[in-house]
């Protein structure tokens, strides 16, 4: 059944200070959602006792079968102006890095071999992340190690104590803004929606119409969903003075949930008839709201679909 989304005013994120990223648009280009994606990030924390400071970045591309980016960046001990860099990888939160590129050359070398060698039709046995465990230091050399909330360090033949701090922070950042006007815009991870990728496909005084595609499993296509979709579309609703009041939420078609809707325009109203799944009662979307013709908008929404 559809699903509202209510949040008051003091949890909505008026990023007032975006002007420069809005500057970027037409001026009357708006409402429109605009990707902001990160892919580096400070950690702080102490290695024995002493104070270290971390500057990791992601980045390369992910294989179809392991989950995984190359790591770059470096470490210091605060009261040190000396810079250690590492390399590594990255496998969801959970890192590995070595300092300097001896290892980190081994690893991507080893990676390309075993790559080349498996059959694609089948996952390989072996994981990205065993393959750089493995590897054994030298003389000099460190090793950290993120698993979940768990940090290790090794110097050498030596253990060390490395506790590391990560509270709001990530490797991987993705945020999306839905620009209003010059000087205001919503974060709409802020607002609890379920989906991402969102566009604008119409807009009143009083509601903002997005549409949201993409694939359900694109970190492994083999796999379970690997071919299928996640598209929908929320209605969002701003009371007078512009403030979100809440969200609802429409699917179309979902490989996880099962969830598949037949789109048919009736009178001004966007009707959705979901098929062999527990959505059982249609629902509806007046398209009255919206600026656009409800023609224009389902015509639109039809030619985007593909249906």
């Amino acid at each position: 059944m559809k699903k509202t989304n209510q949040l008051s005013p003091k949890k909505i994120v008026l990023l007032f200070f975006l002007s420069c990223l809005i500057a970027q648009g037409q001026k009357s280009d708006y409402p429109r959602v605009q990707i902001v994606e990160q892919h580096s990030a400070f950690f702080t924390g102490y290695l024995n006792n002493e104070a270290v400071v971390f500057y990791l970045e992601a980045w390369g591309s992910e294989n179809m079968f392991q989950d995984y980016q190359e790591l770059q960046g470096w470490f210091k001990k605060v009261d040190d102006s000396q810079q250690v860099e590492v390399h590594g990888i990255l496998t969801s939160d959970d890192f590995l890095l070595f300092s300097g590129e001896r290892l980190h050359d081994s690893l991507m070398n080893g990676i390309s071999d075993y790559h080349a060698s498996i059959d694609y039709q089948h996952v390989p046995e072996i994981t990205v992340w065993e393959m750089a465990d493995v590897l054994e230091l030298a003389e000099g050399e460190y090793k950290f190690k993120k698993v979940g909330k768990e940090t290790h360090a090794v110097f050498g033949d030596d253990s060390l104590d490395l506790n590391l701090f990560f509270e709001g922070y990530k490797l991987n950042r993705r945020q999306e803004f839905l620009i209003l006007s010059e000087e205001e815009a919503i974060d709409l991870y802020a607002l609890d929606l379920e989906a991402r990728n969102y566009t604008v496909m119409a807009s009143g005084d009083g509601a903002i119409l997005l549409r949201y595609f993409y694939t359900s499993n694109n970190w492994n296509p083999m796999g379970r969903c690997g071919a299928g979709y996640e598209l929908g579309l929320y209605v969002l609703h701003f009371n007078e003075e512009g403030l979100f009041l809440n969200s609802e939420h429409f699917p179309i078609e979902s490989c996880w949930t099962g969830i598949l809707a037949e789109l048919e325009l009736v009178d001004t109203k966007l009707k959705l008839e979901y098929l062999d799944n527990e959505l059982q009662e249609a629902l509806f979307i007046d398209l009255k709201a919206f600026e656009e013709s409800p023609d224009t908008i389902y015509s639109q929404l039809m030619t985007e679909l593909d249906y």
